[in-house]
């Protein structure tokens, strides 16, 4: 088994745009995300590092990926640097298998990976895995952030960075005192940091991302609703907006530091269509004339002006998750909308012009299960408008640390694969309907990494192979 993903070859850094001006002239800091360029760049929080660094007075920003990897070095992609004689590593870790990919870096680099064993780098991980996860990760990293960074944060993290006298104690016991800060082996209690309006948006427009040169806003942070499943709104339960005019006006300013540059923008939330503001924003931006793409939309809550908006700002389809076909079993998991609800939303949808519509849909643990279950979700489809296409991706609930789930184990895997041939059979007929699964193995890669320990990367790394 590989835990790497297969990276191509190097970005070609010319095809990207620098939205904001970078200092340079200081200490070198590396920005390391332990996957492909393409994710990396299409990863707001990886975008929130990068500016960390590339923004602080007395660093300069030296980026890695996978694509870095050359031979045995590991090379950064701005000047060639050599993550190997960087002395502070500061790495975003979104994903389970990213954590694999991170040993395999290091090591290709010729660092140490166990922190008690290594003198430099110091490495400081966060990320949305580090939160849900931070135990797992403890063996590695020096210090880890737990959650989302505030200004004053981000502000003392500059000066720690840019002091290239600072010892590897010195620089833990500044970290002491910073909220979210989490240093492993320390009897101090997990202390997740969530500033209230305070939000990221792009660093970059790059080509070879999953949103090709999209400019990504972050317009809301936190969920209200506590899905079993879920992790965002386990840690995160409360909600922060950003002002509509707020939105405006750092969109405002890129338009002006780059005018014409920016032609379609990327409205990140836990659930986008729930902001207060939401269609006066889709407004705005159509009278510039410019493309909006929202992430999954929560059926409950929109209306036909909300679906006409989004398609006068260019979006061709869109995405909901019923997560299950039965509205009964829906609510046992937290996902309290009605069938009603979202046949609702798919007629507004359709009067709108759209004609494409994505669903995602659980198995296993809580998630579909049974023949039955495969029943009422034909049930389910036959009450979709037949002109509409639609794609169905399924994926196993992965129950992880921090949600109603936590103490569940993954279902087996030959249940998983009879249910998916159940499902391929009845939708065989359904010429509207896509269906995509996703990779077992990944997921439960992911379950024995969410719920493992320090011990847990070791293991694993030692059954994999270069």
């Amino acid at each position: 088994m590989r835990s790497i993903l297969s990276s191509s070859s190097a970005p070609d850094l010319s095809q990207e745009c620098a939205l904001y001006p970078l200092s340079c002239g200081g200490l070198p800091v590396a920005s390391l995300y332990p996957n492909a360029y393409f994710f990396g760049m299409s990863n707001l929080g990886f975008h929130a590092l990068c500016r960390l660094v590339g923004e602080g007075s007395g660093t300069t920003l030296e980026r890695f990926c996978l694509e870095s990897m050359k031979g045995k070095q590991v090379r950064s992609l701005e000047r060639g640097f050599d993550l190997g004689r960087m002395r502070i590593i500061l790495a975003t870790v979104s994903y389970e298998e990213d954590s694999l990919n991170l040993m395999h870096i290091l090591r290709r680099a010729g660092i140490e990976p166990d922190r008690k064993k290594r003198k430099s780098p110091f490495i400081l991980a966060g990320g949305s895995f580090v939160t849900i996860a931070p135990k797992v990760l403890s063996r590695i990293a020096d210090a880890l952030y737990l959650g989302y960074m505030g200004n004053e944060e981000k502000k003392e993290l500059q000066e720690i960075f840019s002091d290239k006298n600072l010892s590897r104690q010195s620089i833990l016991k500044k970290l002491e005192s910073i909220k979210g800060i989490f240093i492993p082996g320390e009897a101090k209690e997990e202390n997740i940091s969530f500033p209230l309006n305070i939000f990221e948006q792009s660093l970059y427009l790059a080509r070879d991302t999953e949103f090709s040169r999209m400019y990504l806003m972050e317009i809301g942070r936190g969920c209200p609703f506590r899905c079993r499943f879920c992790t965002t709104g386990h840690l995160y339960p409360h909600v922060s907006w950003r002002r509509a005019e707020d939105v405006f006006e750092v969109f405002d300013d890129v338009e002006s530091r780059h005018p014409g540059k920016v032609q379609s923008i990327g409205l990140v939330a836990p659930v986008p269509n729930r902001h207060p503001d939401i269609k006066r924003i889709l407004e705005n931006f159509c009278r510039k004339g410019k493309a909006v793409s929202l992430s999954s939309i929560r059926a409950a809550g929109t209306d036909k002006e909300f679906f006409q908006l989004l398609r006068a700002c260019r979006q061709r389809s869109f995405t909901i998750a019923p997560e299950v076909p039965g509205e009964d079993d829906r609510e046992r998991m937290g996902k309290k909308i009605a069938d009603a609800e979202i046949f609702r939303c798919l007629e507004d949808a359709r009067s709108a012009g759209f004609r494409q519509v994505k669903m995602y849909f659980l198995t296993g643990c809580e998630g579909m299960r049974s023949r039955e279950d495969v029943t009422c979700l034909e049930k389910f489809l036959n009450k979709v408008p037949d002109d509409m296409r639609v794609k169905l991706s399924f994926n196993p609930v992965v129950p992880k640390p921090g949600t109603s789930l936590q103490k569940r184990t993954m279902p087996l895997s030959a249940d998983i694969k009879n249910l998916m041939k159940q499902i391929r059979k009845s939708l065989s007929r359904k010429t509207n309907v896509k269906l995509k699964f996703g990779s077992l193995k990944r997921f439960y890669i992911q379950y024995k990494i969410a719920n493992g320990d320090e011990e847990t990367l070791f293991e694993m790394f030692g059954g994999l192979k270069e």
